[in-house]
């Protein structure tokens, strides 16, 4: 016999790193932060020659917003090896975590009917979700889904899950 429940399922894949939202501005933004910090520290060795203390407050001041930079730098590299996939089938969730520079996978899973609650954070460049259940917890991603981020949360409270928003101060129930 041929079953014919429908039997709902979506699967969701990460956009490749360098068409995900924001990227393009973001990394601009720190080419041009870390160039400006490097035309301050050239300011500050010529400062330096008159007044030693402004001088080395100013190489210090740039010297620090430059490892800043180059440290949000090395995230964003570490965030382009990773690769999603998330999969929501009507009793589970299971998130593949894939890093592509150094060929290994991660998953985690989730029970629909065990979260308790789920926290969205729906900020463009960073959005993601943290499930709760009495167990584990779990945060997905939706930044590298791009616009189907929405469809993750609309398939979670349609599945009877509590979405908390925290930009607009939702309260969390108790």
């Amino acid at each position: 016999m041929l079953d014919t429940s429908l039997r709902t399922e979506l699967t969701f894949y990460a956009k490749p790193p360098l068409k995900r939202i924001g990227l393009i501005p973001f990394a601009v933004a720190l080419i041009i932060g870390v160039v400006l910090s490097m035309m301050w520290l050239v300011v500050a060795i010529f400062v330096f020659f008159h007044n030693h203390l402004i001088g080395l407050i100013l190489g210090l001041t740039a010297f620090s917003y430059a490892s800043y930079a180059f440290l949000i730098s090395y995230g964003l590299i570490q965030d382009m090896n990773y690769s999603f996939r998330l999969e929501l089938t009507p009793s589970e969730i299971i998130l593949t975590k894939y890093n592509t520079k150094k060929q290994k996978k991660y998953f985690k899973m989730l029970l629909i009917d065990d979260i308790k609650i789920g926290e969205y954070y729906p900020y463009s460049d960073s959005a993601s979700i943290i499930l709760y259940t009495s167990y584990t917890e779990m945060e997905i991603p939706l930044w590298p889904l791009n616009h189907n981020g929405q469809d993750v949360i609309d398939y979670l409270t349609g599945r009877g899950v509590k979405i908390v928003n925290v930009q607009f101060d939702d309260k969390l129930p108790d």
